[in-house]
């Protein structure tokens, strides 16, 4: 009986073996469709995404499990008896459409179908040894071979549906951000610089970022929020956008030395590749949502009128959020000074998100994702088990619900919140480890591996050395040198660094060159074995890990001292003070190690090469023309040291005066590894005692403020001395010159102060409230350090320079 209900034992083996035959054949022509996917991604590099696929396969084996189950679970579940009572409740259908169905005939299989002879007798639909039980009972069983077989068929079809709108997901997102690229390159044209000069002046209202986002309805909570909403669907990521975000990003976690280099757009998308891993997969809280979606299906709920705008609804509030997030960062532009220095920095930060939490974000997307496929999915089952005039639709508009939605929410989702959320998430606090290209990222987790396994052997061991010297990362054998080989990455972007070498090339790479500007190369010559130190311009930076970070040692080390070759391995000892962790450091020890990775050492001693004279050969008209060459004029001011301000005041001034302050740019010359390298009150360009004083928009307020306060002619101030000068320039009688030197001296000191209370105790204040601190600490230092004992505080406001 091929064709009859009979066992295996009445089935001819032709037709089983033939059954068995061809869903094993469709089995690995899947099973080698994903493995040629995977090769491919790990081919092509693309680590995130591999990871991805391994995440859907899981998800696919776990759906198989339960169909697994499902299947060895078929015959204890059909025995399972329950009262009719118990039966008769949750039903999908209405009481009456069921006995319809049934007085027509219809053929049409249902989890649980009733007769309409009795309100007692269940009609079975597959005969059962368990039914048959249960009905000798008097009970119904739990669920019928048919049920658990419809079981099956949805868990199939979630499982194709989940992979399919993963695929489309990525696609589209892909497809967004491929738009990106082309502003990116935009960024490195000479026409972005011009058109980006960082040394213009500009109100921040008149900038493109800010006529978008710095209007009246952008004061308003209700219409902020209104705005936003209709923004998402029109634009969602203009230009003007995307570039103030990347500024701000790379002024916050890179330095203004990367602008030009930095490859954003591919950051981001290796961002959103690594969050992918999140997107597809399924948690136990979305089962939980899918098994309520489930049980809250039945007759009287009305779940297909309001189940299927959850997830639209989710999609619309993160999407309008996320446009939110943006015009508040305009808004903080305003708030630090209405005047801006090049392109608007925004400040980001992780209270700009929910629970400050960026990544509640992508929980949010992953359950509309699943949520979607899940319901679309479930369209698709009850269509092809039921058909479109089933009691789970029984309207048209049902039907049009369930598929607009479905299809609304992905595209929205995909192609515009997702690549939303991936360019906004970048606002937080930190930046992500993906910062790193793929072979960078895995040489330091390797590196980082080989560094705990060694601590924990030393201290196994008793091996305790003194902090000072005991080596933040692996010493001999434990370098990365090693493990760098073999990562070649033919995606990423070729390396921008001035100084190229073979290990550039042939075994790594990364995104963003180094930061330094002054380049030393190592050249050992084959026949002289001798160390060559030759630098590419006329800076004090190097390309190596800095002094901080190295340990004291005598200055006369030799190179066999750190690398020693094992077996044809090359191995680095370094003795660190503190181990390389920021950006910048590993950088620069990844292009150190880079130079001297195809070095064939032989031993000997080194030779230092004297890089003035051809030959080699050190010669006082040599240096006497490396020093006329790089002359350096030491700045001379003129200072009037005749005021009343305390004498921190005219210590600051002096410092300032010769380029002395502790700014930014100044520390990282002396080695200082900063993560933040913009000013620390205007976040637009990197902090020197000139700007900071002069350039920064917000001593601009200050001073526009003191110049109002003291009724001066406009000032027009371009460095520090133009500053000591104002004193001269602006008054003709002695004492008031005497007094507005003093109110100079003090709004440079408040200044300063500002910046320092940003910094370490991250307390920020307006222009007026620095202003109101200038005018009550001169006001105390006049009267308590000058022959004016009498001087009242109201007149002290209205004029200071009218004392007499």
């Amino acid at each position: 009986m091929a064709g009859g209900s009979g066992s295996l034992e009445q089935t001819p083996t032709w037709a089983v073996a033939t059954v068995a035959f061809v869903f094993i054949v469709i089995s690995i022509i899947i099973e080698q469709i994903i493995h040629m996917i995977g090769h491919w991604l790990k081919k092509k590099r693309k680590r995130a995404l591999y990871e991805s696929l391994e995440k859907i396969k899981a998800e696919l084996m776990l759906l198989g499990f339960i169909s697994l189950l499902l299947t060895a679970g078929t015959s204890p579940i059909t025995k399972i008896c329950i009262s009719e009572g118990a039966a008769d409740s949750w039903h999908p259908c209405s009481r009456r459409e069921e006995g319809t169905s049934a007085d027509d005939g219809e053929s049409r299989r249902r989890l649980l179908t009733w007769s309409n002879m009795s309100n007692t007798a269940r009609r079975i639909l597959a005969t059962s040894s368990g039914e048959e039980k249960c009905a000798k009972e008097g009970k119904v069983s739990f669920m019928s071979y048919d049920g658990v077989h419809q079981l099956h068929i949805l868990i199939f079809a979630l499982a194709l549906f989940h992979v399919i709108y993963s695929i489309f997901t990525m696609v589209l997102g892909q497809a967004k951000m491929r738009k990106w690229k082309h502003w990116e390159n935009e960024t490195k044209t000479i026409e972005y610089q011009f058109t980006h000069d960082p040394e213009r002046f500009r109100f921040a209202r008149d900038t493109s970022f800010g006529r978008r986002h710095l209007n009246s309805w952008s004061k308003s909570p209700i219409l902020l929020w209104i705005v936003c909403f209709f923004r998402q669907f029109v634009r969602s990521v203009p230009k003007v956008d995307y570039l103030t975000l990347r500024h701000g990003f790379i002024m916050a976690h890179l330095g203004p030395q990367n602008q030009s280099r930095f490859d954003f757009q591919k950051y981001i998308k290796r961002s959103l590749e690594e969050d992918f891993k999140t997107v597809v997969g399924i948690s136990p809280p979305i089962w939980f949502f899918a098994v309520a979606f489930l049980l809250f299906n039945t007759h009287g709920w009305y779940s297909h009128f309001w189940l299927p705008f959850i997830p639209l609804i989710i999609v619309l509030l993160i999407g309008t959020k996320l446009q939110v997030i943006i015009t508040k960062m305009g808004l903080t532009i305003q708030e630090r000074g209405e005047v801006v220095q090049g392109v608007p920095v925004v400040q980001p930060g992780d209270d700009l998100f929910w629970f400050n939490c960026p990544r509640l974000i992508l929980y949010l997307v992953n359950f509309v994702l699943f949520q979607n496929a899940f319901q679309v999915a479930f369209f698709a089952w009850t269509w092809y088990e039921f058909g479109l005039d089933s009691c789970f639709y029984d309207h048209t508009e049902d039907v049009v619900i369930s598929i607009t939605t479905g299809v609304v929410v992905q595209i929205l989702c995909s192609y515009v919140t997702l690549p939303l959320y991936a360019l906004v998430t970048q606002m937080g606090s930190t930046m992500k480890p993906t910062v790193f290209n793929d072979s960078v990222a895995t040489a330091l987790k390797s590196w980082h591996q080989t560094a705990k396994k060694q601590i924990k052997k030393n201290k196994k061991s008793g091996q305790v050395s003194p902090m000072s010297s005991r080596p933040g990362t692996p010493t001999h054998g434990m370098s990365p040198i090693h493990l760098l080989r073999g990562y070649k990455n033919d995606n990423d972007s070729v390396q921008t660094s001035p100084r190229m070498s073979n290990f550039d090339t042939d075994n790594w790479d990364t995104d963003s060159p180094s930061p330094s500007y002054h380049q030393k190369r190592l050249d050992i010559e084959s026949h002289h074995q001798r160390l060559e130190l030759e630098s590419m311009d006329q800076n004090n930076e190097t390309n190596e890990p800095s002094s901080s970070q190295l340990a004291i040692v005598p200055a006369a080390h030799e190179v066999s001292d750190r690398i020693q070759c094992v077996n044809n391995v090359k191995r680095l000892e370094w003795e660190w003070r503190t181990t390389p962790i920021s950006y910048t450091e590993v950088t620069e020890l990844f292009n150190l190690l880079g130079d001297i990775h195809d070095l064939d050492w032989k031993g000997g001693r080194d030779v230092w090469k004297w890089k003035g004279d051809k030959d080699g050969l050190f010669t006082v008209s040599s240096a006497k023309k490396l020093f006329s060459d790089n002359s350096i004029i030491a700045s001379s001011h003129s200072i009037n040291w005749k005021c009343w301000v305390p004498l921190k005041c005219k210590i600051l001034v002096w410092r300032a005066a010769h380029n002395r302050l502790p700014t930014n740019s100044e520390l990282i010359k002396c080695g200082v590894n900063l993560q933040q390298t913009s000013c620390a009150l205007c976040h637009s360009e990197q902090e020197t005692a000139i700007h900071f004083f002069t350039g920064c928009g917000f001593s601009y307020e200050v001073w526009r403020r003191v110049e109002s306060w003291c009724r001066l002619s406009p000032l027009f101030v371009f460095d520090v001395s133009d500053l000591l000068q104002v004193a001269e320039n602006q008054t003709n009688s002695k004492n008031a010159r005497y007094i507005l030197r003093g109110i100079v001296y003090t709004t440079m000191w408040a200044l300063w102060n500002e910046r320092n209370a940003r910094i370490f105790y991250n307390k920020c204040r307006r222009p007026i409230e620095v202003m109101e601190t200038i005018k009550s600490k001169t006001f105390f230092w006049i009267r308590n350090r000058s022959r004016w004992k009498e001087v009242d505080w109201n007149k002290w406001c209205n004029y200071p320079l009218d004392l007499m």
